[in-house]
This record gives C-alpha cells, sequence and structure tokens, in this order.
C-alpha cells in the first residue's frame, strides 16, 4: 500500500469504517445481510475506495469526481445506517461509532472537495 495514503487521516477514517460496518453486518440474520447489510458494506467499502481513487489521480479536477464519490458512498452509508436503525438491526453503540465516522468523513471529505474547487478555478 501507498505510504502517503495511509498516512492520511481521511483515508484511514474511511477504512475504518468499513471495517466496522462489516463487522456489524456480519452478525445479522441471512436476510437483512442480504438486502440491507450488503449495499450498507459495499457503500462504507465504497469510500474509502473512492479516496484512494482520488489520491491516484494527476489532475484536480479528476481527485474532485472521485472525492465526490467518495462524499456520495457516505451519504449513501448514511441511509442505509438509518435504515439499520429503524429496522433495529444495529445497537445503539455501534450506531454512535458509525454515525460519528461517517459525519466526520463527510465533513472532511467535502472541504477537501471545496479546495479542489478552488485550486481548479484559479487556474
Amino acid at each position: 500500500m501507498t505510504r502517503g495514503l495511509w498516512a492520511s487521516p481521511v483515508y484511514r477514517e474511511a477504512m475504518k469504517l468499513g471495517t466496522l460496518v462489516g463487522r456489524e453486518v456480519r452478525r445479522w440474520r441471512f436476510h437483512d445481510r442480504d438486502v440491507i447489510g450488503r449495499q450498507f458494506e459495499r457503500a462504507a467499502h465504497s469510500v474509502a475506495a473512492n479516496v484512494a481513487e482520488a489520491y491516484g489521480r494527476l489532475s484536480a479536477a479528476d481527485k474532485r469526481r472521485f472525492i465526490g464519490y467518495a462524499i456520495g458512498s457516505a451519504r449513501e452509508a448514511e441511509t442505509w445506517l438509518a435504515k439499520a436503525v429503524e429496522l433495529n438491526l444495529i445497537a445503539a453503540d455501534a450506531e454512535k461509532g458509525i454515525r460519528n465516522l461517517i459525519v466526520s468523513l463527510i465533513r472532511r471529505l467535502t472541504a477537501y472537495h471545496g479546495s479542489l474547487t478552488r485550486d481548479i478555478r484559479r487556474r
């Protein structure tokens, strides 16, 4: 793995999100795991994948596009978390930890997206 990417707090948080969600989803009954869990876990893992994809891009416009995808995946994970809570699939303590991580990621990714947008406009 690229050292620079692993040094990024956003990437480490995104990796942690996928791990936490995966651990929770594995505890669910088959139907819940199959219908909700797969999409929740895919969205959570997609955040880190898109951050990594952005890291590998050379232009600010390409980086910005993939950070936008990461934000979208984080929002999707947030939606699936809400659905898991609504259906009583996730414990309150686990929900709080995952929610805090998602909120932090969205905040950081949105700030980075904005800085990339400003960089693009300056050119």
